[in-house]
């Protein structure tokens, strides 16, 4: 889950802030008139919302990754409601708090490996070159390329 947010984290910094900022700042100094601030902002935030997949065409995208999130944010209170478990010495499998940990916890990552298809899927069709980026950092030592040839079989 760490890792996940790491890399959604540098990605909305790194491909999405950063790469349009500068390309903003780009054409705002070569504008010769203020038209072409106004046009640069409005293409930055065109860009911007693009990329971080607030637009019509990417809302599928955004529900996996909220979906992705949700799950996240509920393992995270699970886990803090129920921390006098670690202090245990004994912690039950079978024990209530224990078993909705663990559905969360899977439930998080079939959302993750459904997420992971939907880009590969899209990256493979060319749709959007900062998603490749986005594909690559989650699936750097090809965890989740393996999971998803196990889970087709």
């Amino acid at each position: 889950m760490q890792h996940f947010m790491t890399v959604l984290i540098n990605y909305i910094t790194n491909q999405v802030i950063q790469i349009a900022w500068m390309e903003f700042m780009r054409k705002i100094q070569q504008a010769k008139h203020i038209n072409e601030i106004a046009a640069a902002h409005n293409e930055y935030l065109d860009r911007t919302m693009l990329n971080c997949l607030l637009t019509p065409n990417a809302a599928p995208i955004l529900n996996e990754v909220n979906r992705v999130l949700t799950l996240i944010i509920r393992f995270r209170c699970q886990l803090k409601t129920y921390s006098w478990i670690l202090n245990a010495t004994y912690t039950d499998p079978s024990d209530p708090s224990v078993q909705a940990l663990r559905t969360t916890f899977e439930k998080y990552h079939i959302a993750v490996l459904s997420l992971f298809k939907v880009l590969s899927k899209l990256v493979e069709k060319g749709y959007k070159t900062s998603l490749s980026d986005l594909l690559i950092r989650l699936n750097y030592n090809g965890y989740y390329d393996q999971i998803a040839r196990f889970s087709t079989r």
